[in-house]
C-alpha cells in the first residue's frame, strides 16, 4: 500500500516527460480476406506495469498486450470508472487516498483519488484541518470543486479556523474566494480582533482581499492595532511571488486609507531601507508608509524626496510629489522657485500632484502667487509644450486663483479670447463678457475681434456692427479692417453687412482700392462689385490710374470695362496705363477676353496719336523680345494700322511693296 501511494505522489505533470500516443495495428481476417485496422491508444505511463495494475488493474475498458497497456475508444481521464486493483484495500484506508490527493502533481493521481471519493465520499467526514488546508490550496481545480462542497457542509453552523480561511482566500479559485470573503463578512469582528490573521490577509495575493480591507478602512480604522512590518517581509523580497499588479494594491490600500494607519510604527531605519531598494513598489511603500507615520515626512525623505521626484518611472514622480505637500513651510519657501517649475514639467502626474503644494505656498507667498499667476497666464496663450499642460494651467487658475481671475487686465482677456488655445479661450470667454463693454472700444479694437475662434465672440461682433449701423458708416476705413479676419463665416457676414448699410457717400477711391487690393478673392469680388455699384464720374480716372497696377487676372479683365469711359481720346491718361497694358499682355495667365480688349482699344487709339503709337510698339517689341508668340496674329495687325497712318515709326515688322 505505502508502495503504491509513493509511486503515486511522485507523478509530476511538469516534470514527466511521458505521454500518450496512438498506434494503428494491421490485422488480417482470412475469412474476409482483408486487413482489419485496429487503433490502440496508449495511456500516459503505459510502459509502466505496476502502476498500470493499480491504476486499471480491474478495468474493463484497457486491454494488454504482453506487459502494454492500451485502450481502443478516446476517453479522458475524468470521465474513466473505479478500475484501481485492490479496490477494498483502499476504501480501508482513507487516510491514504486523502494522503494521495492531497499531494498529487499528476492528473493521474488526482482522478484515481477523486474516483474513490466519488464512490465512498464519507471518506471526506476524516479530513484534517492540515488535509483541508493543504486541499484548498491544490494546484488542482478539480480537486478543490470536490473539497469546497466537504468544507461547506463542515463549516455551516462553526466558524472556519484562519488556516481554512486564509487557504481560501489566496486559492486562486473563484467559488473558493467568494466563499471565503463571505465568512470573513459573517465573522468580520472575531477574524480581526488577531492581527496575525490581518497579516494573513495581506498575503495572500488576492486583489478581492485588499478591495474588502479598502472598503473596511475607507475612511476610518474600524479595527485598530499596531501591525509589525516584519512580519510582511514577503511583499518585499527580491524574488517576490507576487504580482506587481498585487503589491500596487496593497500600496494603494497603505497610502490611501486608514489601514495605513496600523503600520504608523515603522521605524525611520526600515523606511529608509524600503526608499533605498531597487524595486519601484518596495520604493512605493516606503514612501505611503510615511504618509501615516509617527515621524514627520521632511525627516524620513528629506535625503530621498529629489530621487523619487527626478525617477524615470511615473509612479515614483507622483508619489515624490505628493510626498513634497507634506514638507514644512520653511522648506517650501525655500525652494518656492524650484517648485513653480514643476507646474510646467513634462510629465502630466507631477503637474496633477504639484497642485495641492501649490495652493500651500499661494497662501505662505504674495510674491509667488503673482509670479506664478502672471506665468500660468502666459503659458495658457503660448503652444502647449506638453500634452495635458494647458489643461493643469487652467486647472490650478480656476481652482487657486479664481478671486484673482477680475483682476486680469481687459488687454489680457482679449489675448485669451482671441488665443487659438482651447483653455486660454475657455478662460478668457466668461472674462470678457463679465468685463468688456463693446461700447467702450475703438473701432479697430473691436473689428480684432473678428479672428476670434470663439464663435460667441464673433457673434457679438456681428450683433454690434448690426446695432451701430451709424457709427460704423462714420468709421468706415476702420471698419473695413475686418475684412482681415480669418473666418469665412465673418468674410460673408461683412461682405454682405457693407453692401446693405453703408451709404453710398462713405465710399472713398482709397476704401475701394483696399477692397480691390486684398488678399481674399471675396474681397476682391465685393471691392469690384463695390466699385460698379457707387463709381462716380468725378472719382472714375484716379480709380482707373491706381486699379491698374492690380496683379491679378479679374482686376485687369475688371479694368477694361472702364478703358473706353476714362482712357478714350485720352493720350495722357492711356500713358500712365503703359505698365498695365505690359503686365496684361506680357503675362500668358491672362485672360484671353482682357487681351482682345486691350489690343482692341491700342489699336483704336494708336491710329490717334503718334505717342500712343510709340507706346504700342514699344510694347509688342517687348512681347516679341520674349518669344511669347501666342498673339501674334494680333500684334502683326496692330503693327500694320500704326504704319499704315505713322510709317515713320520703326515698326518690327518687313514690309514688302508690290
Amino acid at each position: 500500500m505505502d508502495y503504491a501511494v509513493a509511486m503515486l505522489v511522485s507523478l509530476n505533470d511538469k516534470t514527466d516527460r511521458n505521454a500518450s500516443n496512438v498506434q494503428y495495428n494491421y490485422i488480417y481476417d482470412s475469412v474476409e480476406r482483408r486487413y482489419i485496422t485496429e487503433r490502440r491508444i496508449f495511456p500516459r505511463y503505459h510502459e509502466f506495469t505496476a502502476l498500470m495494475y493499480v491504476l486499471y488493474g480491474n478495468s474493463t475498458l484497457l486491454n494488454r498486450d504482453n506487459t502494454k497497456w492500451f485502450y481502443s475508444e478516446d476517453i479522458k481521464l475524468e470521465d474513466l470508472e473505479r478500475a484501481e486493483i485492490l479496490p477494498e484495500v483502499w476504501n480501508s484506508n482513507p487516510e491514504k487516498v486523502l494522503y494521495v490527493l492531497s499531494h498529487a502533481k499528476s492528473e493521474e493521481a488526482v482522478f484515481f483519488a477523486l474516483r474513490i471519493i466519488k464512490e465512498k465520499k464519507n471518506i471526506l467526514d476524516s479530513l484534517l484541518l492540515d488535509d483541508l488546508q493543504r486541499l484548498v490550496s491544490h494546484y488542482h481545480p478539480k480537486v478543490l470543486d470536490v473539497i469546497l462542497e466537504s468544507i461547506k457542509n463542515k463549516y455551516k453552523n462553526i466558524q472556519p479556523e484562519d488556516a481554512i480561511m486564509l487557504a481560501l482566500l489566496s486559492s486562486k479559485n473563484e467559488r473558493a474566494i467568494e466563499l471565503g470573503l463571505g465568512w470573513l463578512n459573517f465573522y468580520e469582528r472575531d477574524y480581526f480582533s488577531r492581527d496575525e490573521f490581518v497579516i494573513g490577509l495581506l498575503l495572500t495575493g488576492e486583489v478581492k482581499v485588499i478591495d474588502y480591507l479598502k472598503t473596511l478602512y475607507g475612511s476610518i480604522p474600524k479595527y485598530n492595532f499596531i501591525l509589525n512590518l516584519n512580519a510582511l517581509r514577503g511583499l518585499f523580497q527580491s524574488h517576490s511571488i507576487y504580482t506587481e499588479a498585487y503589491l500596487l494594491e496593497v500600496n494603494n490600500l497603505i497610502g490611501n486609507t486608514t489601514f495605513g494607519s496600523l503600520l504608523s510604527d515603522v521605524s525611520l531605519e526600515e523606511i529608509n531601507k524600503l526608499a533605498s531598494s531597487n524595486s519601484v513598489t518596495n520604493k512605493l511603500f516606503a514612501a505611503y508608509l510615511a504618509k501615516h507615520n509617527k515621524i514627520e515626512t521632511f525627516l524620513l525623505f528629506k535625503d530621498s524626496i529629489d530621487k523619487y521626484i527626478n525617477s524615470d518611472d511615473a509612479r515614483l514622480r507622483q508619489v515624490g510629489i505628493e510626498l513634497l505637500s507634506q514638507f514644512p513651510d520653511h522648506f517650501l519657501l525655500e525652494n518656492s522657485k524650484k517648485i513653480s517649475g514643476f507646474c510646467f514639467s513634462e510629465y502630466e502626474e507631477v503637474r496633477t500632484a504639484i497642485q495641492p503644494t501649490i495652493e500651500r505656498l499661494v497662501n505662505l507667498d504674495t510674491d509667488f502667487k503673482t509670479s506664478l499667476f502672471n506665468s500660468l497666464l502666459i503659458v495658457l496663450i503660448e503652444a502647449e509644450k506638453y500634452d495635458g499642460l494647458h489643461a493643469n494651467c487652467y486647472s490650478l487658475l480656476t481652482e487657486n486663483y479664481k478671486h484673482y481671475l477680475n483682476d486680469i487686465s481687459h488687454e489680457f482677456m482679449f489675448k485669451l479670447v482671441l488665443s487659438h488655445y482651447e483653455y486660454a479661450q475657455k478662460l478668457g470667454l466668461p472674462l470678457f463678457k463679465q468685463h468688456i463693454d463693446l461700447n467702450t472700444l475703438p473701432v479697430e479694437k473691436l473689428v480684432s475681434l473678428g479672428n476670434s475662434d470663439i464663435f460667441e465672440i464673433r457673434k457679438m461682433l456681428q450683433d454690434y456692427f448690426q446695432l451701430h449701423i451709424p457709427k460704423i458708416n462714420y468709421e468706415l476705413e476702420k471698419a473695413l479692417l475686418i475684412f482681415n479676419s480669418s473666418w469665412q463665416d465673418i468674410i460673408d457676414w461683412a461682405c454682405d453687412y457693407f453692401e446693405r448699410s453703408i451709404e453710398e457717400k462713405n465710399w472713398t477711391v482709397n476704401m475701394l482700392l483696399y477692397a480691390c487690393d486684398h488678399t481674399k478673392n471675396e474681397v476682391q469680388a465685393f471691392g469690384r462689385k463695390m466699385i460698379t455699384a457707387h463709381f462716380r464720374e468725378e472719382e472714375g480716372l484716379p480709380l482707373l490710374i491706381k486699379l491698374q497696377e492690380h496683379p491679378t487676372k479679374d482686376m485687369q479683365f475688371f479694368v477694361t470695362n472702364y478703358l473706353e469711359t476714362y482712357a478714350k481720346d485720352s493720350p495722357d491718361v492711356i500713358l500712365k496705363l503703359e505698365t498695365y497694358f505690359k503686365t496684361s499682355l506680357f503675362n500668358i495667365n491672362t485672360h484671353r477676353s482682357t487681351k482682345t480688349r486691350i489690343y482692341a482699344f491700342l489699336e483704336q487709339e494708336s491710329v490717334k496719336s503718334k505717342v500712343v503709337a510709340e507706346m504700342t510698339v514699344r510694347l509688342i517689341n517687348s512681347i516679341l523680345g520674349t518669344k511669347t508668340i501666342k498673339d501674334r496674329s494680333n500684334n502683326i495687325d496692330v503693327l500694320l494700322s500704326i504704319y499704315d497712318v505713322f510709317p515713320e515709326i520703326e515698326v518690327p515688322l518687313l514690309i514688302k511693296s508690290n
